[in-house]
């Protein structure tokens, strides 16, 4: 709806959608997120596309959209909105048939549902709402929240309860149980990304796949065939850690971490550091992604990534798909990784260099 180049979701597209915005500036803000969501959709993992085929612009709720199916409401969607201060993020499931192969799916694993949702953090809230259903009209009303708050709030016995909830009220035709998965970042935030949004946003969107895939009916992860590696037993010398203040006052130009593997960050595939670490990677405030080269056995890969965790500052080492696959193949829960990392000169903006071993 516009020829204008995207320049990222910049402050004029957020302060268009305020009180005074006008036509003209709202229409700007259109194209934008228009051709956000175009190359965001572009940057996503294979899987977050399949799990996706649909994207597009919404003028009635001028906002955009991942979805499932070319009638978005009918499963799966994801929804994007720029306010004056903010931009939402909002994973919706409001299908009565969808509904009842999600919760089949969570009542399967509840145990990794639970883990996936709480590995979102205090960021993302979860909503898991009771509707009051009209058959005839096929509307629905809000009746009242079955849980509403921070998706790490939730306790396991909450979520077994409210699972068992929320399947009987989908099996009754005056009820539905909803859920939705949303999160807020300030304007000022994404509009510092620049152009670099489309990729940010979408690697949060990869990040949603373990949830994503109990949504869907339990979807699996797309891998390609791959030989299997024996697992490989301890064969680095465990080094001494390098000290947190050391790195965060920016003393050293290498350090090492060992950190323990958790089952989720082996099927997700990345390694979590601390807060003192992220210094280490950051060029400047507004950083938020690393890339670096990573080296592990004798492959170097240059398509791995250290984020900035908000608003946590924690560092994250996020694998490619073949390291992660490396990772799955070679490491069990419990199991310590080796994490050395340099830099290969003296200038922040010098390229970074890490290589993962497995320690006993």
């Amino acid at each position: 709806m516009s020829n204008e180049p995207f320049n990222g979701l910049t402050m004029p597209v957020f302060t268009a959608f305020s009180w005074a915005g006008q036509d003209q500036a709202i229409q700007y803000a259109l194209g934008q997120l228009e051709e956000f969501i175009k190359q965001m959709h572009l940057r996503l993992s294979r899987e977050a596309q399949t799990i996706f085929p649909q994207r597009g612009l919404d003028k009635t709720s001028q906002g955009v959209f991942l979805a499932r199916d070319l009638e978005t409401q009918r499963d799966l969607y994801m929804t994007f909105h720029a306010s004056a201060t903010a931009f939402r993020y909002a994973v919706t499931l409001s299908d009565r048939v969808a509904l009842n192969r999600a919760f089949k799916a969570i009542q399967n694993d509840q145990s990794g549902f639970y883990d996936a949702v709480s590995e979102l953090g205090e960021n993302w809230e979860l909503r898991i709402q009771q509707m009051e259903y009209d058959p005839e009209s096929e509307e629905a009303t809000h009746y009242k929240d079955l849980f509403k708050g921070a998706a790490n709030a939730l306790t396991p016995s909450e979520s077994a309860e409210m699972i068992e909830r929320a399947v009987y009220l989908n099996s009754e035709e005056k009820w539905l149980a909803t859920i939705q998965l949303s999160k807020r970042v300030t304007a000022e935030f994404i509009s510092a990304m620049g152009t670099a949004v489309t990729g940010e946003v979408a690697k949060e969107v990869d990040e949603l796949l373990p949830v994503l895939r109990f949504l869907t009916g339990g979807v699996k992860r797309a891998t390609t065939s791959r030989k299997k590696t024996a697992k490989k037993k301890a064969t680095a010398t465990r080094k001494k850690t390098t000290s947190a203040s050391a790195i965060a006052e920016d003393e050293v130009q290498s350090f090492t971490y060992v950190a323990q593997l958790k089952p989720l960050h082996i099927n997700r595939g990345f390694v979590n550091m601390t807060e003192a670490h992220w210094p280490f990677f950051s060029i400047n405030s507004r950083t938020v992604t690393r890339d670096v080269i990573l080296k592990y056995e004798e492959v170097v890969d240059r398509k791995s990534a250290v984020w900035r965790m908000v608003p946590s500052d924690k560092a994250r080492l996020v694998l490619s798909d073949t390291a992660r696959d490396w990772l799955a193949d070679n490491f069990s829960p419990n199991d310590e990784i080796q994490i050395t990392a340099k830099k290969q000169g003296p200038d922040k903006k010098d390229k970074i260099e890490i290589e993962i071993e497995m320690v006993s």
